[in-house]
């Protein structure tokens, strides 16, 4: 269900609320500031999510979903077949422009 970015920060919220629970703060203003993005992620949630919650840290175990995202026929490259990997240079050459500017920069690595 979730892109990448809404990923990323679900995972860090869900980590937060484990440790908020775990040390029995539920009615914190932490805890208030957190449910809101949480029960947003969940509105879509209309499949089955098992997960473990332990010592202040939850692990999904399985999700399925008729809206998730990933489809394993849409994702193999040989199923595809239109697949050019000159695509991908290019989407490279791109995504890597903050780590060359950084480089240029003297921020981290040389380029």
């Amino acid at each position: 269900i979730l892109d990448r970015g809404s990923r990323r920060a679900f995972d860090s919220d869900a980590r937060r609320f484990g440790e908020i629970i775990y040390r029995g703060e539920f009615y914190s203003q932490e805890c208030k500031y957190l449910l809101p993005s949480i029960k947003e992620v969940a509105k879509d949630v209309n499949g089955s999510v098992s997960f473990l919650l332990c010592r202040g840290r939850m692990k999904l175990l399985k999700a399925s979903s008729p809206k998730q995202l990933y489809n394993a026929d849409r994702a193999s490259m040989e199923k595809v077949g239109d697949f050019d990997h000159t695509d991908s240079q290019g989407y490279l050459n791109i995504a890597s422009g903050l780590a060359k500017t950084q480089s240029l920069a003297g921020l981290c690595g040389k380029y």
